[in-house]
């Protein structure tokens, strides 16, 4: 029989080593090999590994196994074989790593096998990558399945059998009926070979089974016995633990190893474990196997394990004991297994201890269905489990089983609520949770209790989706609140502030949230939790926003962005991204704005369901059409894929900014109907729109489509909140809050409440100094006034800068004046001279001719912002020591050294999250050249005021600079130099 390298594999080959060399143009590939058990997808990967490895391409290999719990079990080869030590199993930290590892390695190719076993984490991680690295990498990836729905291959390759001529070249044996072998096997090349090699060929057996039974049948029942144990304990368990469960010496179970590895049953693997040559093989010694002797086997190897391997044993003892019941005893065996997970859960390894309390659980219903009480123990340990690991539909689904199990203990049966409801969603009614919560708080002990706050703030959060049941959310959260207080623990009070001012539905609960924006950071940072003081900064944005102080929102984002940058998990920096394009919109850079949702959104598809991601991005895109006055052409395109992916849920909050998309891509009649809609719905008797930002939206739609039945009941709405800038939480509404007004009072034909929100709307703008506001405001405002305010620019819009001596004389529409010369003016100058050209900050900054110094690489690689995420977790630890003991000079010396890191991490973190290379001079000449530019509009600004603001939002400074003027507002300029 000819050697079953790649025959009838041709065109299957040429596709994966081209896919594999797509991967040299900067493309990271994941290519997904699939087909039935047999059908050859390791010979095809082995083939092409050794020819991409001569090429010189290194190999790394890993595969998945069914008995291995612990996370990321698929990527343990990998890991060790690119030197990866350990680093924890948060699985942001993993990624990071592992994407890191990957790109220096390049060129690379990556070798997964058995993906159908592959654990969630693995399979998590295998779907993340591509979006991550960047070199040189492919990866490729086998299993008996298609592609797991979390994993997007670039490209697949299904194996089938092979055809008949195929087998015929395989068989290599004209005396062979070939074209019979095919049809009975159905080209499966392993069935064939253990068909002709077992000279079964007379017979054909129906079932393949039996093929794959006849390698075993010249091996003795000893023989057998040690290849079962072998099959049941994994490729990788101790000898010793094979050899006391089959009952024989170390030097026998090598004989006996040595024996079927001569029959073709096992096979020399390079890790010296011993491998059964195919999966299917260990599963027909199996077979052979009684199940009561089965048990015994598993019980043997669950005491030889404990004996042998101490804690590096945990999880197979566990698994092994709960696969032997009943020959052990069910509770005996779920009390051993849920301690294994409490030692695996201590000791950082949450996905194996998810895992054993998964198997643990469907042994209890298998076995002992009445015992009710430790099968919900079990399932509310399993739903902490997995939500820590990011499993949230499987954690829900944990929690709601035992909350249905009618639990006899109280404790119990609330912490499965608490767990059930930690994800609920403020835009939803939840009737079923509140009435669970209504019941779980009726089980609590009297008084002050942590478990009471945690069941009133979720109670809080479970009403306020639902408008007849606002009051009682209110009075609910101010009670989860003051019992924290009076229980003075940080993080539960921390948990029932978020709880309370999540939701909003008046400026009073705006400004409420505001009052303790400082309070939530400072809790955050006492128990050490970032994703608290997140909140907390966020808090603090929308009040800056709010209130039109964007010195305020800037320093909030600031500060976010340095702890989104030491986040493992992209949530924070896609929401940092989001309010950094606002902010850019604001100041007038509509290029700016864009280029950031642009790099959101990538992001924001790593953490959030594809359809909230484009919801979140339309929504921005929305906004900064309003404010820039200017058309996203890709509304349209963006609105399309959302109707395609069935829409948002059919409520109040995504409806409306889902009829502001629509507007803004150009579908006017649909945006008509759904703001009619929401607005007769508004108007009903205990129906009031969720957020006052969602009211400002909708009130925006009226005052756009001129909807004058609706427009008197939403300005009376929204009044409550002129001289806001932003109400923040929502998109696509006016900045400021008057603008709407404004309108809304022109749609009623009441001039002088539209003239008085013209003003008010000029006021917050000129506060958050904005002269892009301020002029967007006048454009729209009525024709009586704007005669009354001064014009953008005058009709001239040529401008001229003349050098003399040691100043610049400045004439332009906005003005004339004198300005002294510095670096900055000269820099200046030459970029006005050149416009609309731009100009590197190398040329301006003189580097042109410099050799550029060597780039160093992102100053902030994983493994960097691990050591900082350490360092600043144990500084934080060593304060609060330090202040517990009254050590005031130990605190000092730890709150010096965060804060020297924080400005460390705030100097290393590029604008909008991106690291910035260190020791370029290109990042040299960036720097310098904003800085310098940036004083001279100071100094414009001083000299001629109007002139600077235009130049302030007109400058682009970065890599490469511009003046990038708005064509209505763009001058011309003539830049000269007198003697």
């Amino acid at each position: 029989m000819a050697t079953p390298l790649i025959v009838g594999r041709a065109r299957e080959r040429a596709s994966l080593l081209a896919a594999i060399d797509a991967a040299s143009g900067g493309r990271p590939q994941l290519v997904f090999v699939s087909g039935e058990a047999g059908i050859g997808k390791t010979t095809l990967v082995d083939d092409v590994a050794r020819h991409v490895a001569t090429g010189g391409r290194r190999v790394v290999r890993g595969s998945a196994d069914a008995l291995d719990v612990d996370g990321f079990a698929l990527w343990a080869g990998p890991r060790r074989q690119l030197g990866l030590t350990a680093i924890g199993d948060d699985r942001w930290d993993v990624l990071d790593a592992v994407a890191e590892a990957l790109d220096s390695a390049a060129p690379l190719l990556v070798v997964l096998e058995d993906v159908h076993w592959a654990d969630d984490e693995s399979l998590w991680l295998l779907g993340q990558l591509p979006s991550f690295v960047r070199g040189n990498v492919a990866i490729v990836a086998t299993g008996r399945h298609d592609a797991p729905p979390r994993v997007r291959p670039s490209a697949t390759i299904v194996l089938r059998g092979l055809d008949a001529a195929a087998v015929a070249q395989l068989i290599d044996d004209a005396a062979i009926d070939a074209a019979a072998v095919c049809e009975r096997t159905g080209g499966n090349p392993l069935f064939v070979q253990h068909v002709v090699e077992r000279g079964v060929t007379a017979q054909l057996p129906s079932a393949i089974g039996v093929a794959l039974a006849h390698a075993l049948d010249a091996l003795d029942s000893a023989v057998l016995r040690s290849l079962a144990v072998i099959a049941l304990a994994g490729a990788d368990a101790p000898t010793s633990v094979i050899a006391e469960v089959a009952g024989v010496s170390v030097a026998m179970l090598d004989a006996h190893v040595q024996a079927a590895a001569r029959a073709g049953v096992l096979v020399a693997a390079a890790d010296a474990t011993r491998r059964f040559r195919h999966a299917l093989l260990a599963d027909a010694v199996v077979e052979r196997i009684d199940i009561t002797t089965r048990r015994a086997f598993d019980a043997g190897l669950a005491d030889a394990w404990a004996a042998t391997s101490g804690g590096a044993g945990l999880a197979r003892t566990a698994l092994h004991r709960l696969r032997a019941v009943p020959v052990v005893d069910a509770l005996l065996a779920i009390e051993e297994a849920c301690s294994a997970a409490r030692q695996l859960r201590d000791s950082g390894n949450i996905t194996a201890a998810a895992n054993v309390l998964t198997a643990a659980a469907d042994v209890l219903a298998a076995h002992r269905p009445d015992a009710v009480d430790v099968l919900g123990r079990v399932l509310v340990d399993l739903g902490e489990a997995l939500v820590t690991v990011g499993r949230r539909a499987e954690s829900l689904a944990a929690f709601d089983r035992a909350i249905n199990l009618g639990l006899n203990d109280k404790d119990l049966h609330i912490a499965a609520v608490i767990g059930a409801c930690r994800q609920l969603h403020m835009h939803f009614a939840e009737p079923i949770r509140r009435v669970q919560l209504l019941h779980a708080e009726t089980l609590v002990a009297e008084g002050d209790h942590p478990l009471r706050v945690l069941l009133l703030g979720r109670l809080a959060v479970a009403e306020a989706g639902d408008p007849l049941r606002w009051a009682e959310a209110r009075v609910h959260g101010d009670a989860a609140v003051a019992m924290a207080r009076r229980l003075n623990d940080p993080a539960v009070l921390a948990t029932s502030l978020i709880d309370r001012h999540v939701y909003s539905r008046d400026l009073t609960d705006l400004e409420a949230r505001s009052a303790v924006a400082d309070e939530l950071i400072d809790l955050g940072r006492r128990t050490r939790r970032p994703e608290t003081v997140m909140v907390g900064l966020q808090w603090r944005y929308s009040d800056g926003m709010r209130r039109a102080d964007l010195e305020l929102a800037h320093a909030a984002l600031d500060e976010m962005e340095t702890l989104a940058a030491l986040s493992p998990s992209p949530e924070w920096r896609f929401a940092v991204l989001i309010r950094r394009g606002i902010l850019a919109a604001i100041a007038g850079n509509r290029d700016e704005a864009i280029s950031c949702v642009g790099q959101a959104v990538p992001l924001g598809r790593q953490v959030l369901f594809a359809s909230e991601a484009s919801g979140i991005e339309t929504g921005a895109r929305v906004v900064i059409s309003r404010i820039t006055g200017i058309d996203d052409p890709s509304l349209a395109e963006l609105l399309a894929d959302l109707d395609a992916s069935g829409g948002p849920p059919p409520t109040a909050f995504f409806q409306i900014h889902l009829a502001a998309v629509r507007l803004g891509a150009g579908d006017v009649l649909a945006a008509r109907e759904a703001t009619r809609r929401w607005a007769a719905w508004a108007a009903e008797p205990g129906h009031a729109v969720e957020e006052p930002s969602i009211a400002v939206v909708l009130a925006g739609l009226v005052a756009d489509l001129g909807l004058v039945e609706h427009a008197r009941q939403m300005y009376d709405v929204v009044l409550p909140y002129s001289g806001c800038l932003s109400t923040e939480s929502g998109f696509a509404g006016d900045l400021p809050v008057d603008v709407t007004l404004m309108r809304l009072a022109m749609v009623l034909g009441d001039d002088d409440a539209a003239r008085r929100h013209l003003h008010e709307a000029m006021r917050v703008a000129r506060a958050a100094g904005s002269p892009w506001l301020e002029a967007r405001c006048r454009g729209l405002g009525p024709d009586s006034t704007v005669s009354s305010e001064p014009p953008v620019a005058p009709a001239a819009r040529v401008g001229t800068l003349v050098r003399r001596g040691s100043g610049w004389r400045i004439e332009s529409p906005y003005g004339n004046g004198e300005v002294a010369n510095s670096i900055g003016l000269g820099q200046l100058a030459r970029l006005l001279a050149a416009a609309p050209a731009d100009v590197t900050a190398t040329e301006l900054a003189g580097m042109i001719d410099v050799a550029p110094a060597r780039d160093l690489g992102p100053m902030l690689d994983a493994s960097a912002k691990r050591a900082y995420r350490r360092r600043v977790e144990e500084l934080r630890a060593e304060i609060d020591d330090a202040d517990d003991a009254y050590d005031i000079e130990r605190a000092s010396r730890a709150r010096i050294e965060l804060d020297a890191l924080i400005d460390e991490l705030r100097r290393a973190v590029g604008l909008r999250g991106r690291d910035r290379p260190s020791g370029a001079g290109a990042e040299r000449a960036r720097v310098n050249v904003a800085r310098s530019i940036r004083r001279a509009v100071d100094a414009v600004r001083v000299a001629v005021p109007g002139l600077g603001a235009h130049l302030d939002v007109s400058i682009r400074t970065g890599r490469v600079c511009s003046y990038s003027a708005e064509p209505a507002a763009a001058l011309t300029w003539t830049v000269s130099e007198v003697g």
